[in-house]
């Protein structure tokens, strides 16, 4: 700020290099307070906020933890660590045998992982995300024997889905825990690879990656796949981690739903990370569905960590096929442990009036992340996401999405709502893409966050690529605490301000979530507001503290 009063932009240039040398020299002689210090010491004063903006030019040594005047590890991670640590993570998988056409599998996913950048601060995808906590902990191999019983995982099934039930243990379908009688007795095909890998629908979904560059080695081009050189800026940063789900896999939820057939029951596939104390391990849960033509099916896909510790890594892949005239109601809940690392891919092709509805909820893990791309492929298709982000104490939760409208008169709609409480920070990046020949096109999106303490963080990205000249397109994003006047009439009414604070929140995810069809589901959610509501008034609203009742 004194470069640019005393000699202008030149001189400013000047001291922001100097300053970045300087913060990078403390980091390595004295440790992350020097650095931070040292940043504070020459910017603090600007009203522009200039100090913050030098800070950041060194966050591969500085993190945005330290930026908020913390002492904590820096966030960022060194690309040698990196590259050492999906090397090593892509021989970390549950020990159990696999198919021949599995392990080719593997083999075209290991050598695609190898060919691609690793996830650093400087690439938009993973701009916000605190790469030191995702890829600093050397995870384990999961045990063969999980150890995982029937009383471990019973809270976590859905009322009534008897004979509706695959659940998969780090990976691989348990048969001992599932029940798939009365889905088979539908005319559903369910299971695992073992038992479908024969079937060429599920051969070619294995295939398929996420922002794939070009198809897999070996392989040809796939249809929908986009082309050698699509443009890095539109990606979600979900290729590398499909990569690694594919060099590890040792089994695959199977669910294909022929033309025709109207599933009445709800199937829950339910994936379970074991959480080891001893040595946290990684899991790469995969999941395949595919809706023939006229086909319907409602499906719940459970995430949840269970065990004697409180981390570990999963690293989901769900491949969606919709084809004409079919629905498909998909429900997505995630429970990760409290120190987890919970990352999920979403890749939907919707043909012909189908239609893919989906309601995601995000309670747990240290940080978590979902990745949720569709293609609206051919005419009058639809696509639907609600999904609700919840971030308390330190916890990072982060939703990229892609809506990609390919085909005319295509629908698609999204409500997104984030509840960030104490130093929680919550991210949403929703891109939405009109191509040229999608007139007609219907898009709605709109983004709510709650930030109920004043150390709570969102970073929102709403925006609308649009190539075509006969659109209805609408975005938007609000942030706010609690409404004064809704809170004071409460009070008029004797209720108390905590209190009304915490009818406010639970209606503000009650109204997203009326749709979960397991109470115990919704209890657990009703449970993660109560821990992300404040125990005191934060004083946001204090001026209508003083009226107790009318």
């Amino acid at each position: 700020a004194s470069a640019w009063q005393q000699h202008g932009s030149l001189a400013v240039a000047a001291a922001a290099v100097a300053l970045t040398a300087e913060v990078a020299s403390a980091w390595q002689q004295h440790g992350s307070q020097a650095a931070a210090g040292r940043g504070r010491v020459r910017g603090a004063t600007t009203p522009l906020g200039f100090g913050r903006g030098l800070r950041s030019m060194v966050t591969d040594e500085v993190s945005e933890t330290e930026m908020r005047g913390t002492d904590a590890a820096p966030s960022t991670t060194t690309e040698e660590a990196l590259d050492d640590w999906f090397n090593a993570m892509s021989t970390r998988n549950l020990v159990a045998p696999v198919s021949d056409m599995l392990n080719a599998k593997r083999a075209a996913g290991a050598e695609f992982l190898s060919t691609l950048p690793r996830p650093t601060r400087r690439m938009e995808p993973w701009r916000y995300s605190d790469l030191k906590g995702m890829f600093g902990t050397d995870y384990a191999s999961p045990s063969a024997s999980h150890g995982v019983s029937m009383a471990d995982v019973e809270p976590y099934f859905l009322e009534g889905s008897e004979g509706a039930r695959l659940v998969f243990v780090d990976g691989a379908w348990d048969e001992s825990l599932s029940d798939c009688s009365k889905i088979l007795e539908e005319g559903v095909a369910v299971g695992g690879t073992r038992s479908m890998g024969g079937d060429d629908t599920v051969t070619t979904m294995l295939d398929y990656l996420p922002e794939l560059m070009g198809p897999l080695p070996g392989l040809p081009t796939l249809p929908n796949q986009p082309p050698p050189g699509v443009n890095k800026e539109t990606c979600t940063g979900a290729s590398i981690m499909a990569a690694l789900n594919q060099a590890c896999i040792v089994d695959a939820a199977c669910v294909v739903v022929p033309a025709g057939v109207e599933a009445t029951s709800n199937l829950q596939v339910v994936f379970v990370s074991t959480a080891n104390s001893a040595a946290p391990s990684i899991s790469h849960p995969r999941l395949l569905i595919k809706a023939g033509e006229g086909a319907k099916l409602n499906l719940t896909q459970s995430m949840v960590g269970i065990g004697d510790g409180d981390n570990h890594f999963t690293n989901g892949l769900t491949r969606v096929v919709v084809e004409k005239d079919a629905e498909v109601d998909h429900t997505y809940i995630q429970e990760a442990c409290s120190k987890a690392q919970a990352y999920e891919a979403m890749s939907i092709n919707v043909a012909e009036s189908g239609r893919h509805s989906l309601l995601a909820v995000c309670l747990g893990g240290a940080q978590s992340r979902l990745n949720y791309d569709v293609v609206l492929e051919e005419e009058k298709g639809t696509g639907e996401i609600t999904t609700i982000l919840m971030a308390g104490e330190t916890q990072i939760s982060d939703l990229h999405s892609s809506i990609t409208h390919a085909a005319p008169s295509t629908v698609s709609r999204q409500q997104h709502r984030n509840i960030v409480s104490g130093r929680g920070e919550c991210v949403f990046k929703g891109r939405i893409k009109v191509e040229q020949i999608a007139q007609e096109t219907d898009s709605e999106q709109l983004c709510r966050t709650l930030l109920l303490t004043d150390r709570a963080k969102v970073v929102m990205m709403p925006s609308l690529e649009i190539i075509a000249d006969q659109v209805k397109c609408t975005h938007g994003a609000t942030v706010s605490d609690l409404a004064g006047e809704e809170i004071f009439y409460l009070q008029s009414r004797g209720i108390s301000v905590m209190d009304a604070r915490k009818i406010l929140i639970s209606a503000f995810v009650a109204e997203m979530t009326r749709n979960v069809a397991c109470d115990r589901t919704k209890a657990r959610i009703a449970a993660a507001v109560e821990l992300l509501t404040p125990t005191v008034d934060t004083g946001l609203n204090a001026k209508y503290a003083e009226y107790a009742s009318i």
